[in-house]
This record gives C-alpha cells, sequence and structure tokens, in this order.
C-alpha cells in the first residue's frame, strides 16, 4: 500500500510541476530576432534556405518523434525535446557559418517535433493514472493558459534583451530549455 501512495504522490506532484516545465519549455526568448539574427550573420538567400530546412526538419520528424514517445516513453521524449532545444540554443549561440545554424535549425526542430503531442500525451497518461482523466480539459486549459503567458512574456522580454545583442535572446531560450530539461528528470 505504501508503494501506491508514494506512486500517487509522485504523480500529483507531476501534474503541478507540468504547466512549470510547459512554461519552461515554450519559452522562446529568440522569436523575435530569429530572422534578425540570422540575416546579421547569413545573406536573405541563406536565411530563407535556413529556414526551409527547419520546416522541412519538422515535418520529417514529426512522425518518427511520435514513434518514440510510445516507444520510450513520453517523459523521456520529453527530456529529450528539453536536451534538442537547448542544443540549438547553444549552436546559435556559438556559431555563425551556414553549416552551424543548419545543424541549430535542424536540432531546434527535434526538440520542437519531439515535444509535439508528447506534452500533452504525458499530461492524460498521469491524470489517467491517478484516476482523474475528467479533469484533463480544465487542467490542460490552465496549462495552456501557462503556455501562451510564456510565449508572450519571452517574446516581450527577447525582443528587450536582444536590443543589446541579438545572442542573448538565445542565451534566455538556452536557460529555459535547461530549467526544461531539470523538470522533467524530476
Amino acid at each position: 500500500h505504501q508503494v501506491t501512495t508514494d506512486r500517487q504522490a509522485h504523480l500529483e506532484s507531476s501534474t503541478g510541476r507540468y504547466p512549470v516545465y510547459l512554461f519552461f519549455q515554450k519559452a522562446s526568448y529568440w522569436g523575435p530576432v530569429f530572422f534578425l539574427y540570422f540575416s546579421s550573420v547569413l545573406t536573405l538567400p541563406d536565411v530563407l534556405v535556413l529556414e526551409g530546412i527547419y520546416y522541412i526538419s519538422v515535418v520529417l520528424l514529426e512522425i518518427p518523434t511520435g514513434y518514440l514517445a510510445d516507444r520510450f516513453g513520453q517523459r523521456r521524449v520529453l527530456i529529450w525535446s528539453s536536451i534538442a532545444q537547448a542544443i540549438a540554443c547553444a549552436i546559435f549561440i556559438l556559431s555563425g557559418t551556414f553549416v552551424e545554424l543548419a545543424a541549430g535549425q535542424v536540432f531546434l526542430a527535434l526538440g520542437m517535433a519531439l515535444g509535439s503531442g508528447s506534452d500533452t500525451a504525458y499530461h492524460f497518461s498521469i491524470l489517467k493514472d491517478l484516476g482523474n482523466e475528467i479533469e484533463y480539459g480544465a487542467r490542460e486549459a490552465k496549462a495552456a493558459r501557462t503556455l501562451l503567458i510564456s510565449q508572450a512574456s519571452s517574446a516581450l522580454i527577447g525582443g528587450l534583451i536582444a536590443i543589446v545583442d541579438l545572442r542573448l535572446a538565445y542565451v534566455l531560450s538556452f536557460m529555459s530549455a535547461s530549467i526544461a530539461v531539470v523538470i522533467a528528470t524530476r
């Protein structure tokens, strides 16, 4: 009976951390400045190709990442998602060549694809294990609110801090993704 109580306490704790995870995972400080940053180091045609690499990568990675969540578990995939986003930001901070930035775009796409759907599926799985799946809609709505606050505030802060240096937006995104890794591992 103690194991069940400990497991229940852990699951309930996880439901509380889920919106916090989303806040840090989905913070995109780089969002308002990525085009300016890329165009400060590359030509316009290269920037457009770079964006194409990102979108093609997201499309190609979306299906296999869903399989990974089913095969290895949603929590592990969320950890990998945050790690991939942190790696992408590190590449953007430290790089300046087309090839390096393209690698960053692929890691960013991987992070986005890994998190796409795995986060909400994980949330539902926890609530189902607790016998509270009926609460999913209301809880996911609150989590979505947290996500939107994260995206709005990170865009505002990222735009403001980029006045000093465009790469600082990626520094904040790296820090946020790193915090998401820590939360997901718990």
